[in-house]
């Protein structure tokens, strides 16, 4: 993979003349989750997975935010050509207005999420409307997470799973309320940062090296930028010719479940034994267990 980030780091280093970060956090710290529970710095709990604990050279692609009536198609397509599967995590508002279980309604963008599931990947909740929830008091988090769980539900027939609270804020309350939904809260280690990067290799260098790093993981793509369509395909091929070992979906989902209760159901989204991220189409790891 080449990549010519100089036009990039020019940019960057124009732009610290201008602002800090201190400056930058400063004006906006009202709007910020508590530090303590910001994204990667988030205070590990348990009932939380980043990733870290995968098998070694096990990856899962992640996309947050959609679906986009555009870019998550296309972010379908390039999966498929790989033949790949991923975890959509996805927001409420995007799938049909605010509603209760008795009375769900959903959108035209919620076919995108039925195209998910009939391509393998999975889906799972990202709140109703992308609210630092933290900031929330027990009735607000509790109806961005239930409001959408029921359209998840709607969409793929059965309970959702799995939960990325946004910006990956979280504290103890939320988490709790999460454990009671039976939901599994996964963050990620890998981070694509494609919401701030506008160069494609640039984004694909940051994904490969730390990959690398860590050596396994859970990685974080957003499906509404386009951005983030031109950067994933580097990303798979530069993995692939490095051999990362395959894994199935179930194989994953059974190693972020806790105490080895499977967190897909038999049935319905995760049934098939999809492969999350496949650098190399010779070899497919085989369902694991999940650890006691």
């Amino acid at each position: 993979m080449v990549v010519h980030r100089e036009a990039w780091e020019k940019y960057v280093a124009f732009l610290r003349t201008k602002y800090t970060r201190e400056q930058i956090l400063k004006e906006t710290e009202d709007a910020l989750p508590p530090v303590e529970s910001r994204g990667a710095g988030t205070k590990k709990r348990s009932g939380m997975d980043f990733g870290t604990g995968l098998p070694a050279k096990t990856l899962v692609l992640t996309f947050d935010d959609g679906p986009h009536p555009r870019y998550t198609d296309r972010v379908l397509v390039i999966l498929n050509k790989y033949g790949l599967k991923a975890v959509f995590f996805e927001v409420g508002r995007n799938l049909g207005p605010e509603t209760t279980d008795a009375n769900v309604k959903l959108a035209s963008t919620a076919a995108v999420s039925t195209r998910i599931l009939a391509q393998g990947s999975t889906l799972g909740n990202h709140s109703y409307s992308h609210p630092v929830l933290p900031k929330m008091d027990e009735v607000g988090y509790t109806r961005e997470i239930d409001t959408t769980n029921a359209l998840l539900k709607t969409v793929s027939k059965q309970d959702p799973t799995l939960f990325r609270p946004p910006y990956g804020a979280v504290n103890d309350a939320i988490l709790s309320k999460a454990q009671s939904e039976k939901l599994k809260t996964i963050l990620w280690n890998v981070d694509s940062e494609d919401w701030a990067d506008p160069v494609p290799n640039s984004i694909a260098q940051r994904v490969v090296q730390e990959a690398e790093k860590y050596g396994r993981g859970i990685i974080l793509f957003h499906d509404i930028h386009k951005v983030t369509l031109e950067a994933l395909p580097p990303v798979i091929e530069t993995l692939q010719k490095k051999a990362i070992t395959a894994r199935r979906a179930r194989s994953f989902a059974e190693k972020i479940c806790l105490q080895g209760r499977s967190c897909f159901p038999a049935s319905g989204q995760g049934r098939h034994a999809a492969k999350h991220f496949v650098p190399s189409r010779r070899h497919v790891g085989q369902p694991g267990s999940c650890p006691a």
